[in-house]
């Protein structure tokens, strides 16, 4: 019965897992199906990590 339960709580965990990356993928298609706004979504992630750049170096001065 132990045995049973662990497979059952793997299972929804797996079936979690998977229908969140089923949600993730809705979100994002209509970001590669729209060239302009996957242009503008890629310049707002590389804003985003040169500003974490740019934090990371100018803590290393002080």
């Amino acid at each position: 019965m132990i045995l049973r339960s662990n497979a059952s709580l793997g299972k929804k965990v797996t079936d979690a897992v998977l229908g969140s990356m089923s949600d993730q993928e809705k979100l994002s298609m209509p970001l590669l199906e729209n060239e302009e706004a996957g242009r503008q979504f890629a310049l707002l992630i590389l804003k985003l990590l040169a500003g974490r750049a740019d934090e990371k170096y100018s803590s290393k001065g002080r």
